[in-house]
């Protein structure tokens, strides 16, 4: 989420429902941090720890804000369906090739062979309960 849709969230979201709960003490405590948060000068410059802070302090909060009724938008309309076209895709085989596939498989194996997960699967070595799994 992009920092201005951010604020956006929450102006017209769940959180501005917090500054009608300032009687709760667990919100009174981060009024102040919610009024702040709402302002254009917070989000100016905005950072990731910034972002976790807000998230870490309104966690808690959020559950405390009944939701709000919303209206039911019914649309009726029909969903038209054109003639049939073949569309020409060059690039997309008919079905699978199974020698194409074995290439593309030990090449992949080939360009990996030293990552871990292949040299303890080839070693036959404990360690990734995935490929146990299976």
């Amino acid at each position: 989420m992009e920092p201005r849709s951010t604020l956006i969230w929450l102006q017209t979201g769940r959180i501005t429902g917090a500054t009608s709960l300032s009687n709760v003490p667990v919100v009174a405590t981060e009024m102040a941090f919610i009024l702040e948060i709402q302002t254009d000068n917070y989000w100016a410059d905005v950072t990731v720890d910034m972002r976790k802070e807000i998230r870490v302090k309104l966690r808690n909060l959020v559950e405390l804000i009944k939701p709000i009724e919303r209206k039911i938008v019914i649309t009726e309309f029909e969903d038209e369906i054109g003639p049939e076209a073949n569309v020409d895709l060059p690039d997309v085989g008919s079905g699978v090739d199974k020698g194409c596939f074995t290439m593309k498989v030990r090449k992949f194996l080939d360009d990996h062979a030293n990552h871990i997960a292949l040299l303890k699967q080839k070693h036959a070595e404990q360690g990734l309960g995935i490929f146990c799994a299976l």
